[in-house]
C-alpha cells in the first residue's frame, strides 16, 4: 500500500485498499465473524497508516485519531456479534474474567481477596484491552512503510522523526476531562459499573499510552543530543519501559512534555523566507 500511495493517484490507491481488504475478508470468511472484523480493521488500518505517511499527514494527532477509530469499530462490532448471540459484550468479558480467575481464587484466602480486586478492576477497565491490539496494529503498519521506503529508491519516502512525536492540545484536554468526570462520578457515587464512571476510567488508561509514547519521545531526543554508546543507550530504554510498566514515569514525563515543551519545538510556528520589506 505504501509503494502504490507513493503514486498518488486515486485509482491506484483504490486498487491496493481492494487488494488488502479482498484477501482478508475472503480469509476471514473461512473463519469466524470475530476474526473476520479483526482482520478488516487491520488492513484498513494498515492502509490508513500508509497513506497518512504518503502524503505527509502522519502527525501526532492523526495517529492517535486511527487507533482511536480502529478501537471503536472493533469494539463495535464485537458488541454487535454479542448482541447477536443475546447476550452483552459487557457481560461476555465479565464472563471471561471469572473463567481466568476463579482457578487462582481457590489458592487461599489471602490470593482470593487479591483476585476479588482485580476482577473488580478488570470488570470496569475491559474496553481499555481494544486499545492494545488497535496500537500494534499501528505499530506493525509503521513498520511496514519503513521497509517499503527503503526498497523505493528515489521515491524514499521522507518520514517523520519520531523525537519530534508531539500531541496536540486536544488529547491533553480528552484527559483532563475525562479526570474531571472520574472526580463528578466519585463524588456523586456513581456506580462503578456505570456507563459514564467506565467511559471516564477507560479514557484516561488509552489516552496514557499517547503520553507514553511523548515521553518515549523526549528519551529519543535525549540520546540523540547526548549521544552515549549503544549499550547505554539500550540500558536507557529498558529503564524507561520498566518505569513506565511500574510506575508510569514516562507517561508523566510525556504530559510535562506538553505542557513546558522540554524539546524546544516549532509548536505553530511557520517558518518562511522573506525579504527586508516582508520582514519590516
Amino acid at each position: 500500500m505504501t509503494v502504490v500511495s507513493s503514486r498518488r493517484p486515486i485509482p491506484a490507491r483504490a486498487l491496493g485498499v481492494l487488494a488488502c481488504v479482498v484477501p482478508a475478508l475472503v480469509l476471514g470468511l473461512q473463519l469466524d465473524s470475530s476474526s473476520l472484523a479483526s482482520a478488516l480493521v487491520a488492513c484498513c488500518l494498515g492502509a490508513a497508516v500508509a497513506v497518512a505517511f504518503c502524503d505527509g499527514r502522519a502527525t501526532a494527532g492523526v495517529l492517535c485519531m486511527l487507533v482511536g477509530m480502529a478501537t471503536l469499530v472493533q469494539l463495535g462490532s464485537d458488541a454487535l456479534l454479542a448482541a447477536g448471540r443475546g447476550t452483552t459484550l459487557a457481560s461476555s468479558m465479565s464472563s471471561l474474567v471469572d473463567v481466568y480467575l476463579q482457578q487462582l481464587g481457590s489458592l487461599g484466602n489471602g490470593v482470593s481477596e487479591q483476585v476479588a480486586l482485580v476482577q473488580a478492576i478488570l470488570r470496569v477497565v475491559w474496553p481499555v484491552t481494544y486499545v492494545v491490539p488497535a496500537l500494534g496494529e499501528l505499530l506493525l503498519a509503521y513498520l511496514g512503510v519503513r521497509i517499503a521506503s527503503t526498497r523505493m529508491g528515489a521515491r524514499n519516502l521522507d518520514l517523520p522523526d519520531f523525537a519530534e512525536f508531539d500531541l496536540p492540545l486536544w488529547v491533553v484536554a480528552l484527559f483532563v476531562g475525562a479526570l474531571v468526570g472520574l472526580a463528578v462520578c466519585l463524588t456523586a457515587k456513581v456506580p462503578t459499573d456505570g456507563i459514564w464512571f467506565m467511559a471516564c476510567a477507560n479514557v484516561i488508561l488509552a489516552v496514557r499510552f499517547a503520553f507514553a509514547a511523548q515521553g518515549l519521545a523526549v528519551l529519543s531526543w535525549f540520546i540523540r543530543k547526548r549521544r552515549p554508546s549503544g549499550l547505554m543507550a539500550a540500558l536507557a530504554v529498558i529503564a524507561a519501559l520498566y518505569l513506565e510498566m511500574q510506575f508510569i514515569v514516562m507517561s508523566i514525563v510525556g504530559l510535562m512534555d506538553v505542557w513546558s515543551d522540554i524539546r524546544h519545538l516549532n509548536r505553530g510556528k511557520t517558518v518562511t523566507v522573506q525579504d527586508n520589506a516582508r520582514q519590516d
